[in-house]
């Protein structure tokens, strides 16, 4: 993907893409790419396609190339595969960049740089800032693309890598040639020679003898040329020759042949400058680029003008002209082909400005209305909790009411019964004391005449208070103290039987005391049988002989 430096490669050669190979083979390449494109199925295999076709179409096509890659950049931004999206990115900035749209080049560059950055991949790091320094070169920001390059450099230093990564090596040489032409560019010669001889130094001592290598020796070559170092140039323009030879590198030896050609011209050998001016002329048709065209053909004018030769030299400004108005006419297509594609980039951005607006309104739709749905959620189990704990505390309330009232009611029967039992103790001591009163009186009156005659009248009166102490008062009390425990029984019981007479009425507080017979008959003085009798008569006027509820029953419901 980021391997190849295509645009420092233009730089120094000052060309796009090679045309070495055959157009029939070219053509047969795209068919069956658009072939295999038409038989894709997965994503990853249609974007590898489109970008091959966008590379493939750089030279001949630049606008299919654009929204080839474009086409590759939709498809990996579905997928949401970072490295696919990169790829897609870094192929857009290589076509904007041979269509002259720098901006666009640089937009897609920082974009694949931050993705980098993310990922931690430095070596891409390296290479990116390295593209994003040719492009400020070719906007002439030379101080900017100078600090990319160190940055670069800088990042390949932090980088533990083997020492037989070539990629590594290709990196540093790139640097230390595009740091040579960005010293050169702003008038600063000694610098751009001591860039260009770090470079070739680390080629020689890491054996990497490549293409960088010989760019690094044409460069140094050419600026040590136009310094009029000759000897020294001499030896590095033809070591540079030699070596492209080697690798077959055709656009390389144009530029090698045009700087020879400079320097026999600077050594004042017209005749082996045109020689080699031939040779590369040669070679440029042979390619068809016509930039490399205007390279030589304008300084083999200039050579036969010196020489007087005026249909030469007019043949070749002839040429020149031509090429001039074909690279003229090639950049007006080429600024109408930017233009209407900046047209559709825009366009094409201004609806995924809107596409993505339109997602963000329908996500925040979807999150309100998820929030809301959460919020109602939370509320209704809040109320729900809320109530059901209410409920659950009225049930505890109730219980602890219905726990108290039983507590209360229970307090009260007891105090009842201890109140019952204090007055059936109260009364039974109060008819002792009768009993014992009456049981003295009856002994003082049996034994009277015991006494002397003046003391019986005084044994008389004492009988006579014995005997009133015993009066109805006994009962009245009893009564007082049975209504201060039943405060209504004797109200009720008057407004339901008002024909009862007092010994009934206290035979009622008796049984509702709870006493027995005997009991009452003790209490009385009278035998248990007549006690039955009662109690016979007084279920007859209580209305209960035939009911199956028993005396003491109903009287207690009183």
């Amino acid at each position: 993907m980021l391997n190849k430096i295509i645009i420092a490669c233009l730089l120094f050669l000052g060309i796009g893409l090679s045309g070495a190979r055959a157009q029939a083979d070219h053509t047969r390449i795209i068919d069956s790419l658009r072939v295999a494109l038409d038989k894709a199925q997965e994503d990853s295999v249609k974007i590898a396609i489109k970008l091959k076709l966008s590379d493939l179409a750089r030279s001949s096509d630049i606008r299919m190339s654009v929204e080839l890659a474009e086409s590759a950049i939709d498809i990996a931004k579905r997928t949401g595969n970072l490295r696919l999206l990169a790829s897609a990115y870094s192929n857009a900035a290589y076509s904007y960049f041979s269509l002259g749209n720098f901006t666009k080049a640089a937009k897609y560059f920082y974009l694949v740089l931050d993705m980098m950055k993310r990922r931690s991949e430095d070596l891409e790091v390296a290479y990116l800032l390295i593209n994003i320094g040719a492009l400020k070169i070719k906007t002439k920001q030379f101080s900017e693309a100078e600090k990319l390059f160190l940055e670069s450099r800088q990042t390949l230093d932090e980088i533990q890598v083997s020492k037989s990564n070539s990629k590594y090596f290709d990196a540093y040489l790139t640097i230390f040639n595009n740091l040579g032409i960005t010293a050169s560019e702003m008038g600063d010669t000694l610098k751009a020679v001591n860039y260009y001889k770090q470079g070739i130094k680390l080629a020689q001592q890491e054996k990497k003898h490549g293409l960088y290598y010989a760019m690094l020796l044409n460069n140094l070559g050419k600026v040590l040329t136009a310094q009029g170092m000759l000897k020294e140039a001499f030896h590095l323009l033809k070591e540079s020759l030699e070596l492209r030879v080697q690798l077959n590198d055709i656009t390389g030896l144009v530029q090698s042949h045009r700087n020879l050609a400079a320097y026999y011209a600077k050594s004042s050998d017209r005749k082996k400058s045109r020689e080699h001016l031939y040779e590369s002329l040669r070679l440029a048709r042979i390619i068809g680029n016509n930039d490399l065209l205007s390279t030589v053909l304008e300084p083999l004018y200039e050579s036969y003008l010196l020489d007087g030769r005026s249909d030469s030299a007019l043949k070749y400004l002839n040429e020149l002209r031509n090429v001039e108005q074909q690279i003229s006419k090639d950049e007006v297509l080429k600024e109408i082909t930017k233009l209407e594609l900046t047209a559709q980039f825009e366009e094409r951005e201004r609806q995924s400005r809107a596409e993505h607006k339109r997602r963000e309104l329908i996500y925040m739709f979807s999150l309100s209305t998820l929030l809301l749905l959460a919020i109602s959620a939370i509320l209704l189990y809040s109320l729900s909790r809320n109530r059901l704990k209410r409920i659950r505390l009225e049930q505890h309330n109730t219980e602890l009411k219905q726990k108290h009232l039983e507590l209360e009611k229970k307090q009260l029967e007891q105090e009842l019964e201890f109140k019952n039992k204090e007055l059936t103790t109260n009364v039974l001591y109060q008819i002792k004391k009768n009993e014992i009163i009456n049981d003295i009186a009856q002994k003082l009156v049996r034994h009277i005449h015991r006494f002397k005659a003046e003391n019986q009248d005084i044994i008389y009166e004492i009988v006579r208070d014995l005997e009133h102490s015993q009066k109805d008062g006994v009962w009245d009390e009893f009564e007082l103290r049975f209504q201060h425990v039943h405060n209504e029984f004797f109200e009720r019981l008057q407004e339901l039987f008002p024909d009862l007479t007092n010994g009934e009425r206290r035979l009622c507080a008796f049984l509702r005391l709870n006493m027995t017979t005997k009991e009452i008959a003790s209490i009385t003085g009278l035998s248990p049988r007549s006690i039955e009798v009662a109690r016979t008569r007084l279920r007859r006027k209580l209305k209960l002989t035939n009911a199956d509820t028993g005396l003491i029953e109903f009287l207690s419901s009183l």
